[in-house]
């Protein structure tokens, strides 16, 4: 310890004397290239001095002390373990409603009567509109009634001709006649209903399309009805990654809409096919939207895990540093009561989700310097936060 201070003590006084010979320099010669030189003179007597501190202090750790000169840097450390590692490639999927219908009439007619509005819940079954149905109820009174004559002709020659009495013709030509008109009523009841829209299933009315009193015709927008209970998400994904997906494995699911959101979900089905454009096939999850926040058409970000591995080495990537050697981290090495910084130069895996797998270059119970790796050098003498 009394060497290290005569050192420091005689680097000081060396240093206080290069501004005194300079000031005294001035008095006896005032050239610039004769201050340059004392300069540098002075310099390599600092460093010599320098070099020689730094021999002494390295003698003394090695008899197991620490000059007051040497700063040991606190650091936070992780032990090396065997664990299972998970890559997952991010991709994007398309939300869209299980049950989503667009109606439109099968019949022509002018809008009598809309029973809902934009916004309103109907149940499956439940009257949605009306269509102008005078002229068919019309038509049916009139079939009905002729109906009642053509079943009493029929009854009446089904009767003579239970008697031998009347011809054939006669029998078949009033029971056609009266099947005739019951075909006629039924295809006309069937247009009354027609004339009637109702909820294909239950949800939300979406949009109307038209108005009351406007035509509607078969294949022409009148109300588009969504239900948000059930939703599928589907995703195209490369083709280099079909023999890693299958039925029933299961996924990450996450909305940039809402960065709280984090499930696990199996897959409900895989394409049987690749789409030849962008050489992708389509993979589809089913989810149950309980509180109806997730809306059709939004953007889902899918974790597909393509590689696990059970007993791996895994670290923080942002660990990994670079020099000329190759790649490396910093770890514990022991000497004695005393801890250095070490390199350990290691191969490189596959990276996921912020964690890089480690083929080689670590061992298990290798001590990995975490926090303070930024603040230390090979060498540096450390300790050890708990």
């Amino acid at each position: 310890m009394n060497i290290i201070s005569n050192y420091s003590i005689k680097a000081l006084i060396a240093i206080a004397l290069i501004f005194m010979n300079i000031s005294c320099s001035e008095e006896e010669d005032r050239s610039a290239e004769n201050i340059r030189n004392q300069i540098s003179e002075y310099n390599e007597q600092i460093n010599e001095l320098t070099k020689k501190i730094n021999e002494l202090e390295n003698e003394l750790s090695k008899m197991g002390e620490v000059s007051k000169s040497q700063r040991l840097t606190p650091v936070t450390v992780s032990e090396i373990d065997y664990g299972r590692f998970e890559r997952y490639v991010k991709l994007n999927g398309n939300v869209e409603a299980v049950n989503e219908a667009v109606i439109s009439p099968e019949i022509n007619g002018h809008i009598k009567s809309f029973n809902v509005k934009e916004g309103d819940r109907v149940e499956k079954g439940q009257i949605i509109a009306r269509l102008n149905s005078e002229v068919i109820e019309n038509n049916i009174k009139e079939v009905k009634t002729a109906l009642e004559l053509a079943e009493t002709m029929y009854q009446r020659q089904k009767r003579l001709w239970e008697k031998e009495i009347g011809s054939e013709v006669q029998y078949l030509q009033s029971k056609n006649n009266y099947r005739s008109q019951v075909s006629r009523l039924e295809t006309l009841e069937s247009q009354l209903n027609m004339s009637v829209i109702r909820a294909p299933f239950s949800g939300i009315v979406e949009k109307v399309f038209q108005k009351q009193g406007e035509l509607a015709t078969p294949g022409n927008p009148m109300i588009h009805i969504i239900d948000l209970g059930k939703l599928y998400i589907n995703i195209d994904v490369s083709e280099r990654y079909l023999p890693a997906v299958s039925r029933d494995d299961k996924v990450t699911l996450g909305f940039p809409a809402y960065p709280d959101y984090n499930e696990s979900v199996e897959i409900f089905r895989i394409s049987n096919s690749i789409n030849p454009e962008n050489r992708t096939f389509r993979v589809q999850l089913i989810v149950d939207n309980i509180d109806e926040k997730i809306k059709p058409n939004m953007t889902a970000i899918v974790g597909l895990n393509v590689f696990s591995k059970d007993d791996a080495v895994t670290i923080p990537s942002f660990l990994i540093k670079q020099d000329i050697k190759g790649q490396f981290v910093y770890i514990v090495e022991s000497d004695d009561d005393l801890k250095r910084v070490k390199k350990a130069y290691i191969k490189r895996g596959l990276d996921g989700e912020g964690k890089t797998m480690i083929e080689s270059g670590l061992d298990k119970g290798d001590f990995l310097i975490i926090d303070g790796h930024n603040l230390v050098n090979e060498g540096a003498l450390i300790s050890v936060k708990n």
